[in-house]
């Protein structure tokens, strides 16, 4: 054997499949079919990468078979897998389709009608194919024509936004393979580089993405990264190899033995410039084809900052699943909210669903609300248990899920329907519903703390008896503290946090200015819940304080100032009748201390 630069990608692409095909056996035996895809490749490449290092006619010959071996269970596997992935019934057509294969590759190693003898072009030595190869190549377009069909007709009928997802991966992987073909041209004497390998790492690599996390991206990020790979690693590291085939007649005369030197030299520095590309190419190309998706998603963001001053509970549920449904563009929101009078979570809006009127409860012992705790972040409705599933009394196709989650207490979720533009939800997506669930479970609890403190104070103005008032200080007082402090640490420590990103990352900032906006939309987030949380706070003293000062001693005569008391009257009276402002005027001396009994006055 002599060294051939040729056989080095064929060698670091079956390595790879041979991994790939033991990781996708692991992580989902369901589909091994996947995995005999990427030993056959595995067998197929290895075997012609010694081919082309075969110095001897007989040993690239007997490396010949080994690799043609593969070559014919490749459209067998790929079929198999199409059969598993489709749920379909056809086992006696796979077992037909292998069955044929054993015969094909029986007939490759008893008799010569396959391969009839050894071509030997500037990468090594190559088979020449008797008429055997013409039937088997018959076979091949029969099998990748039936896989492609079986797809395509399941993609026009099929109605379910993540499925057809799948199946766009699928059909994208064999549009990929198919300039594979190219590895039989060599086969009749054509002096065209088989680069199959190329084309079929990608397309088994789509196959295998699509079985571990076929949900979590939009084909369009996937077809932008596969471009984005094919324009500047496969083509800038095939440089060096054409340069070395080229310039070797130029370089050996000068160099020696040495003269690999220069084409190495090349290869590390195309190395080094193909992951830059590489990112620069896909990143323009994200930007092309997800610039709807950045849109809503820096819209829903600003939107978040506007959750926190809506205080009524009713008002605030039309709001999120009206913002949901306006910029994200879906079928149908619901939102459900916990109701702790029935210990269930009640559907209390839904908007565009096409239902006149559902009245929805699930209670708190049902599975999917345990379900629903435990896992906490937004999630795929096609990541439910089937049972789970079945127990959701719900008429409406339900796409993805967010929870609104606040220190393990679960106080609502939302349901989405399917995008109008039927694509897929993705992780970016999810990234952008975890953090406005976040808003929206603060606001949420800032609504459920204002009723909590409304209908308590309903309590202190009708109170018959004062001394029960200063009995209900207590109570009011650990409640609202207990909250306020949630609220001001979580406000604080995104502030924080939000401004140390921003001063210690100037150059990244600059860089990616959507992720700026994104940064400065946290701060305002932040910002409008401290002034909030302070609001609130003075309302809260002035409330605490008169209801102590009624229990301590109600005919108590002291000096206090009477600005400060109207002004705290003004507050719990705005709290008291839903308004805004409260048209009173007032005029003070310099000195406004009054000499009496100040919960009288308040009163």
């Amino acid at each position: 054997m002599v060294l051939n630069l040729y056989s080095l990608p064929l060698f670091i692409s079956s390595i790879f499949f041979i991994f790939l095909g033991i990781f996708i056996f692991i992580k989902n035996k369901r589909y091994i079919s996947t995995s005999f895809l990427c030993w056959v490749t595995f067998i197929w490449l290895f075997a012609y990468g010694m081919m082309y290092l075969s110095s001897e006619k007989e040993t690239a010959l007997f490396w010949a078979k080994i690799g043609y071996a593969g070559v014919i269970f490749w459209p067998v596997t790929f079929y198999h897998f199409i059969d598993v992935f489709l749920k379909g019934k056809r086992k006696h057509i796979v077992f037909m389709f292998y069955g044929l294969g054993i015969i094909f590759t029986i007939s490759l190693f008893i008799s010569n009608y396959f391969i009839t003898d050894m071509y030997q072009f500037f990468w090594g030595y190559y088979p020449k194919v008797g008429f055997l190869q013409y039937i088997y190549i018959t076979f091949f377009l029969l099998v990748t024509t039936i896989s492609f069909i079986r797809l395509f007709l399941k993609y026009r009928n099929e109605t379910y936004s993540i499925r057809r997802t799948q199946i766009q991966f699928l059909l994208f992987a064999f549009f990929v393979a198919l300039p594979g073909i190219i590895d039989f041209l060599p086969n009749y004497g054509l002096k065209i580089y088989p680069c199959g390998y190329i084309f079929a790492l990608g397309c088994v690599s789509i196959l295998a993405y699509t079985i571990i996390k076929h949900h979590l991206m939009d084909i369009r990020i996937f077809i932008s990264a596969a471009t984005a790979f094919i324009f500047s690693y496969p083509f800038l590291l095939s440089i060096p190899f054409f340069f070395a085939y080229r310039m070797y007649p130029v370089l050996y005369p000068y160099l020696g033995i040495h003269w690999w030197l220069v084409p190495s030299g090349l290869l590390l520095f195309f190395a080094v410039t193909a992951p830059i590309a590489y990112n620069q190419i896909r990143k323009r190309m994200e930007d092309v084809l997800l610039a709807d998706q950045k849109r809503y998603h820096k819209l829903l963001l600003q939107a978040a900052t506007g959750m926190i001053r809506e205080h009524n509970l009713n008002h605030l549920a039309k709001l999120i699943v009206y913002i949901i449904k306006r910029i994200i563009r879906v079928e149908f929101a619901a939102i459900f909210l916990n109701d702790p009078k029935s210990k269930s979570y009640q559907l209390k809006t839904i908007r565009d669903s096409g239902v006149s009127k559902l009245e929805i409860n699930l209670n708190y012992d049902h599975p999917f609300i345990e379900y629903i705790k435990n896992k906490k972040e937004p999630f795929f409705y096609e990541e439910l248990p089937f049972d789970i599933r079945n127990s959701l009394d719900f008429p409406l196709a339900i796409n993805f899920i967010v929870p609104s989650i606040v220190e393990d207490n679960l106080l609502g979720f939302v349901f989405l329907g399917e995008k109008l533009n039927h694509q897929p939800y993705t992780k970016d997506d999810a990234t952008v519903f975890k953090t406005l669930s976040y808003q929206a479970a603060l606001a949420i609890n800032y609504c459920i703390f204002l009723e909590e403190f409304k209908n308590a104070q309903e309590k202190v103005f009708n109170a018959e008896k004062q001394g029960l008032i200063g009995g209900m200080a207590e109570g009011i007082a650990h409640q609202i503290r207990n909250r306020l402090n949630q609220f001001s640490i979580v406000a604080g420590e995104l502030e924080a946090e939000t401004e140390d990103l921003i001063n210690n990352n100037p150059n990244l900032l600059s860089d990616y200015p959507q992720l700026k906006d994104t940064l400065n939309s946290y701060l305002e987030i932040s910002k409008s819940i401290i002034s909030n949380v302070k609001h609130s706070a003075n309302i809260i003293n002035g409330m605490l304080e008169f209801a102590k000062e009624i229990e301590n001693k109600e005919t108590h005569f002291t000096t206090f100032s009477l600005k400060d008391t109207i002004t705290s009257i003004v507050e719990m009276l705005k709290i008291k009748h839903q308004i805004q402002d409260f048209p009173l005027e007032c005029e003070f001396y310099d000195d406004d201390t009054v000499y009496g009994i100040k919960p009288q006055i308040i009163e």
